[in-house]
């Protein structure tokens, strides 16, 4: 062993990847795999990045604003729209990009949600990781969501009887959740969307599919309680999901059905420490979702539909740059 790298020296060594993390922490991903005493000290630094919760300011009275540090890690989680299998895996909304572009550029994110009210959303932090597993256990840094004990959602339920019918009309709310580190300020110009540009790989579009299906339960004012629920991309959420609704004696008589609200709150997502950095589902993976494509002999077709959709922006270079700037200036994607 060459005396640089004896263990002794990890002052030193924790200075090489401060430096080697420059521009981008995906510098660091490849000293993982060259010795076991590399692969901890790496380990531990990229862990530490999405461990330290945002810092609540001031922002108005009685409601703090959650503000990152620069380069500090997280993931985020925002409602979005039910894919109907007509659309694939068209629906913009569901970009997990769009989950970090401006709202002042992005059309489409403010059309989603009333632009008079801010997007509810979660960020969550590493709270626990398990070095055998190396599953990293993230918590909400609050499990309010504009004021109120968890998201707010709304189902379709039928009048007489409370439950929950079938249809298309029952589909309950679906979430999108992102990593940060998925992405970093595009201050080349290249592959730019609202200043952002893929971290790992420039193909590695992360999936539009929503990953979080929530469930409620069938009966009035009744919690349902999910510890264990696997996402579409292989995440387990921890969560309970309580009815507004309270339970009656004499069910009304059939007609008009009901929207019932229900409030979803978030007690834990687990993630693959690697998933934090690399798209565990990719764009790719869209088209077998969505039954497109079934075999392998549609690259051309493919490679065509991630051009138009993935590639081309249409805020144009000098915009594009603007934003990547922003980012870079508060310290990453933020």
């Amino acid at each position: 062993m060459h005396a640089l790298f004896y263990p002794g020296l990890a002052l030193v060594h924790e200075h090489i990847l401060d430096g080697l993390a420059h521009p981008h922490v995906h510098a660091l991903l490849p000293l993982m795999y060259t010795s076991r005493y590399w692969h901890g000290l790496v380990t531990r630094w990229l862990v530490a990045l999405f461990q330290r919760p945002p810092v609540k300011t001031p922002h108005r009275p009685g409601d703090p604003e959650l503000t990152l540090r620069p380069g500090d890690g997280f993931l985020k989680i925002c409602q979005r729209d039910v894919p109907m299998a007509d659309f694939g895996p068209t629906l913009h909304v569901n970009d997990p990009r769009r989950m970090l572009s401006s709202m002042r550029d992005d059309p489409i994110r403010r059309a989603f949600w009333d632009n008079s009210q801010p997007e509810p959303e979660a960020l969550l932090h590493i709270t626990e990781f398990d070095s055998t597993t190396r599953i990293c256990t993230f918590t909400p840094v609050d499990r309010r969501t504009n004021g109120v004990f968890g998201f707010p959602m709304s189902l379709f339920t039928d009048r007489a009887t409370g439950r929950i019918p079938a249809g298309c009309d029952s589909l309950p709310p679906v979430f999108q959740l992102v990593s940060s580190h998925w992405f970093r300020p595009a201050l080349d110009g290249q592959n730019s969307f609202f200043g952002l540009q893929l971290a790992a790989r420039p193909d590695l579009h992360p999936s539009r599919h929503p990953v979080f299906w929530p469930k409620a339960a069938e009966q009035r004012g009744d919690v349902f309680i999910d510890r264990e629920h696997r996402c579409t991309n292989g995440w387990v959420v921890s969560y309970v999901a309580r009815r507004e609704d309270s339970s009656i004696d004499s069910p009304p008589p059939g007609g008009w059905d009901a929207w019932v609200d229900v409030a979803l709150v978030l007690k834990s997502i687990k993630v693959p420490l690697i998933d934090l950095f690399v798209p565990p589902v990719t764009a790719r993976d869209d088209f077998a979702l969505a039954g497109w494509y079934d075999d392998d002999d549609n690259d051309e077709a493919i490679e065509a539909y991630l051009a138009e959709e993935y590639v081309v922006s249409y805020l144009g270079v000098q915009r594009e740059l603007e934003l990547a700037r922003e980012h870079e200036a508060r310290g990453g994607v933020i």
